[in-house]
């Protein structure tokens, strides 16, 4: 597979072209942005943290604010000058629900004290902002890996063309501001505990995405890391609960209360896919099992402090899981990122994984079913979308979402035992 990317890279791909592509599309997802928050419900998902910090501007715990319905004293005044009424609040088809805890609330505070559109736009600026970013991080965690340059754009490309991408950045969600936190405290966890804790401790705002974060910082012993992240989730609590004169109890309450109604959302966890608490615990169980029994087979668990190979291989292993195990809608799977640079690694000739023969060409369907299951736009493809409709009565969101979580468990699998074979290579080969 390296030798058929390498002449797509000599003869297409050259950097300058692969430059041109990324201007095209960070262009056009730009405008994309622009348009769909131009809408009435444009920017959907920020809506929930610019009228938590209303709330929170009214010494309301935007939390219990949610959960008991509380009512906003209007109007309300606005640094830009506009003044919003009640028909503007809460308006329909934009969310309410604070799914993120305090720390995240509060850093967002500041943009209530701008209107509606004011906000939803400079949030918009700052989300473009960290995608920009995303790339450049996620290379981070490869720097003592041999990556060309072509690679790295191909890489930036990638990401560009993810459903998450778009998703996140129409719909103003915070996976972008989550997912750099969590490459930060993968990337300060062995230089600054203070920067590293910090990270961790913003990042577990959305706690079903930091997951696998908490999961690796524990595997490497970072304790003292953990134990200041969740504090600084608590001070934040305290914060709001002394603010708002409510109880920190009430707060925590509401946090689970909000954690329930996602549930039964949809999503690419397990439980969308089955309908069923029973089948959901044994396919999970039966891949915690395997993830853990790689994990202490392959002697992980030895080099992990020390080896960041290792390191993302174990992040990415425990992404996956936890997008399957807890809820997370299609957007959140941008944390799986990484396993484009290890499927890249894997494909060069120096690699111990580097496959031959029929392996080769399972390497590169395999690769293009992973890219396009990620990228399929949740709107559908109307030729697409009526031949499930009348041949299999299928809507197409339940298609999209089901085929991300059957992608995402077999590449769980795969990635399992090919990690499995390739680290038994290297400790019996003595590979640095």
């Amino acid at each position: 597979m390296y030798n058929f990317i390498n002449n797509l890279t000599k003869n297409l791909y050259r950097p300058f072209i692969l430059k041109i592509i990324i201007c095209v599309q960070i262009s056009l997802i730009i405008l994309y942005g622009i348009l769909m928050t131009l809408r009435t419900n444009g920017a959907v998902d920020f809506h929930s943290y610019w009228i938590s910090g209303i709330y929170l501007r009214q010494k309301i715990d935007p939390y219990t604010g949610f959960i008991e319905k509380k009512s906003l004293d209007l109007p309300i005044s606005f640094i830009n000058g506009n003044i919003r009424y009640s028909h503007e609040l809460n308006q329909e088809g934009l969310a309410n629900v604070p799914a993120n805890t305090a720390p995240v609330v509060l850093l967002l505070y500041p943009l209530s004290f701008l209107s509606w559109n004011y906000a939803k736009f400079t949030w918009l600026l700052i989300n473009i902002i960290l995608m920009l970013l995303i790339p450049l991080s996620t290379l981070s965690l490869f720097s003592e890996q041999k990556i060309n340059t072509n690679e790295k754009l191909i890489i930036f490309i990638i990401f560009l063309c993810l459903y998450g991408t778009r998703n996140t950045l129409s719909s103003g969600q915070t996976t972008f501001l989550i997912y750099i936190l969590m490459l930060s405290t993968i990337l300060f966890s062995n230089r600054s505990t203070l920067l590293g804790s910090l990270c961790f401790g913003l990042a577990l705002s959305k706690y079903s995405l930091s997951l696998p974060v908490l999961i690796l910082l524990a595997l490497q012993k970072k304790y003292k890391i953990i134990i200041l992240g969740f504090l600084l989730q608590f001070l934040s609590l305290l914060v709001i609960s002394i603010y708002t004169m409510t109880h920190p109890l009430d707060i925590v309450n509401a946090y689970i209360n909000i954690a329930l109604i996602h549930k039964n959302l949809p999503g690419v966890h397990l439980y969308y896919w089955t309908k069923s608490n029973f089948i959901t615990i044994i396919i999970s169980s039966l891949l915690i099992i395997l993830v853990i029994g790689v994990y202490l087979s392959s002697k992980m668990n030895e080099h992990i402090a020390s080896n960041r190979l290792i390191q993302v291989i174990v992040y990415c292993m425990f992404s996956f899981l936890s997008l399957l195990v807890v809820y997370h809608r299609a957007y959140d799977t941008i944390i799986i990122l990484p396993i484009f640079a290890l499927i890249i690694l894997a494909s060069k000739p120096s690699s111990l994984l580097n496959p031959n023969g029929i392996w080769k060409i399972g390497h590169i369907i395999y690769s293009i079913i992973l890219f396009v299951s990620l990228t399929l736009p949740a709107s559908g493809i109307p030729y697409i979308i009526h031949f499930f409709h009348v041949y299999f009565g299928l809507d197409w969101t339940d298609f999209q979402l089901n085929l991300i979580t059957f992608v995402l468990i077999s590449t769980l699998v795969i990635l399992a035992f090919v990690t499995n074979g390739y680290l038994y290579k290297k400790w019996t080969t003595n590979l640095p």
